[in-house]
């Protein structure tokens, strides 16, 4: 299986553009940030946001200022094709979308990301609250960021990073059980990274999209 500790990777962000945090930096949510399950990087076995890649940590930790003053530990996480801001781990969907919609108001292009091999669920609108519980409306938790659009050059996504290119064949074996054609690119020295593609237009983002049904993570490399 793929090794645990790969992080996942979204598409790159512009380090000096500063798009994605708010403006202004939002008041913590009554009672402090929402807990993670524990104190550690997260793994693709868990349900985690993320933020971004970015260029370098430095650039990773600046974007993520506001969501750090909310309270959470943003882990900048090293892949090929720069540094992956992360927050969690979160025990489950329902606790991982509370963080996500406290996230996001500091960090709109915040994303959520479910377990390896899991969909998330589609969510629910909250019941109405009523006077026995409480006088404050409640809000749908947010969904996840709308996809970057498609290029239109020719783009590859990476659906693996391993340290060892024996560690990448279940992931091999996989996308072609899906129908894909991977290639594998083992530089000496480096990260494997397993890819598929080339792709242009709709035919890129419908299968980052098919990609995620299935439980796996991609990003864009050219």
């Amino acid at each position: 299986t793929p090794d645990p500790t790969d992080p996942d990777a979204a598409p790159a962000m512009d380090d000096a553009a500063g798009t994605a945090p708010t403006d202004a930096a939002p008041a913590a949510r009554t009672g402090g940030a929402v807990p993670t399950s524990e104190q550690r990087t997260p793994l693709r076995s868990d349900y985690r946001i993320t933020l971004g890649t970015f260029s370098s940590g430095a650039a990773a930790q600046q974007a993520a200022q506001g969501v750090s003053a909310l309270g959470y530990t943003v882990y900048p996480i090293d892949v090929a094709a720069g540094v992956v801001a992360q927050v969690g781990p979160f025990a489950d969907e329902t606790t991982a979308r509370e963080a996500l919609a406290d996230v996001q108001r500091a960090y709109p292009g915040a994303v959520l990301y479910p377990p390896r091999n899991r969909s998330l669920s589609t969510p629910s609108t909250p019941a109405a609250t009523t006077e026995a519980t409480t006088d404050t409306a409640q809000t749908a938790p947010a969904e996840p960021a709308t996809p970057a659009p498609a290029p239109t050059t020719p783009t590859y996504l990476q659906v693996g990073a391993f340290d060892r290119l024996e560690s990448a064949q279940n992931l091999v074996q996989q996308l072609r059980d899906l129908g894909y054609n991977p290639t594998v690119n083992a530089p000496s020295g480096k990260k494997v990274t397993v890819l598929v593609g080339p792709y242009t237009g709709d035919p890129l983002t419908r299968t980052e999209t098919r990609l995620q049904e299935n439980g796996l993570d991609s990003f864009r490399v050219r």
